[in-house]
């Protein structure tokens, strides 16, 4: 006996053998052959039957073959384009995870993530946009909004309930806002102009906190301190509004507008006391008269109106205080002014006003 090669897997087999023992192989009648000689009375005899399931088997075989490439050539094809896709959405999916987070305040995180793709569709407006809400600026307008919103929703408590307000109850008003804000007091703001705005506020709050102890004593008292902090502090929020858009959530905007809509009136009345000029228009025999023609420059018409005036001395003393007023001043109209005295001073101080 000798070895031969399998035609099939060309691994090594007995000459004698009537299939391969590796790929099973049938040699359907064939002659084994050693060393290129013809060996006589070894001749294996197959019936057509035979040969034909054999030929079948290997034709199976091979259609196997063939369809296990082309399956694994598939799935190859497939992972390609998966694998591509993959990479190719990756920015996509990132830009709008960190959208999510943007959304959601978390600031620090959402930048990290758009500083890796700013230059993908407009990541570079998201960074300037997380760089501000990070910043003291965006810090303090974030956290104005949250006092106010956390003031509103207690003063609306109170109202809910039915009760006369207390002292404490009012105190606590100012002070959960105070609360947000007192931190940014001795802060470096990026933008000065709203830094100004910040400690003003903040002092505003202030005062007020330190006169509230007067709300449930001395009424008369606590309204007369009370009031012109209250118009300052409406103001401050119109200018930082106005110029920095305060991010309280949409469901606060008509509380937010009153407080504006108050500033804006405030600033009205102040522009007519800082157009009031009265002059001397009598002088008889010590008795001084002083006039002044005013525009009601505001949207209102007033039943009434009146200035606080404070004569002063030359070292700034007041020597009398007076007032001036009259009734049913409508808008855009001008009205005479005046008041007179006995008393030599040597400035004229428009103070404040009373209206309705």
């Amino acid at each position: 006996m000798s070895l031969i090669k399998c035609p099939e897997c060309e691994k090594e087999i007995s000459d004698k053998a009537f299939s391969c023992p590796h790929c099973g192989y049938q040699f359907a009648g064939e002659k084994n052959i050693n060393n290129d000689l013809e060996v006589e009375n070894d001749t294996v005899e197959i019936n057509d039957s035979n040969e034909i399931i054999v030929q079948e088997k290997i034709k199976n075989r091979k259609t196997l073959k063939i369809t296990i490439a082309v399956l694994v050539s598939i799935v190859i094809v497939i992972l390609a384009i998966a694998v591509t896709y993959f990479f190719a959405t990756a920015k996509s999916r990132d830009y709008k995870e960190a959208v999510d987070l943007y959304n959601s305040g978390n600031y620090s995180d959402s930048l990290s993530i758009f500083n890796n793709i700013s230059d993908y569709e407009d990541s570079s407006e998201y960074i300037k946009k997380c760089e501000y809400e990070i910043s003291i600026n965006g810090q303090f307008l974030r956290s104005l909004a949250k006092g106010l919103e956390k003031r509103w929703e207690l003063n609306d408590k109170d109202e809910t309930d039915g009760k006369e307000t207390t002292t404490e109850q009012f105190r606590q008003f100012i002070y959960v806002e105070y609360e947000q804000l007192k931190s940014f007091s001795d802060k470096n703001f990026e933008d000065e102009e709203l830094g100004k705005y910040a400690k003003e506020y903040i002092n505003i709050l202030d005062k007020m906190l330190g006169i509230v102890k007067y709300y449930g004593s001395n009424y008369l008292t606590f309204w007369n301190e009370y009031k012109p902090l209250y118009d300052e502090r409406c103001v401050i929020i119109k200018k930082i509004n106005d110029n920095y858009n305060i991010p309280i959530d949409e469901s606060k905007d008509t509380k937010l507008n009153d407080l504006i809509t108050n500033g804006e009136y405030v600033l009205e009345i102040l522009e007519i006391l800082n157009n009031v000029n009265f002059k001397k228009v009598s002088d008889g025999y010590g008795y001084k008269t002083y006039e002044a023609v005013v525009e009601n420059t505001t949207s209102t018409s007033f039943s009434y109106f009146c200035f606080s005036i404070n004569l002063l001395d030359k070292n700034g003393t007041v020597v009398e205080s007076v007032t001036a007023s009259t009734d049913n001043w409508s808008s855009g109209s001008k009205h005479k002014f005046s008041f007179s005295t006995y008393e030599s001073f040597d400035k004229i101080e428009v103070d404040s006003c009373d209206y309705f």
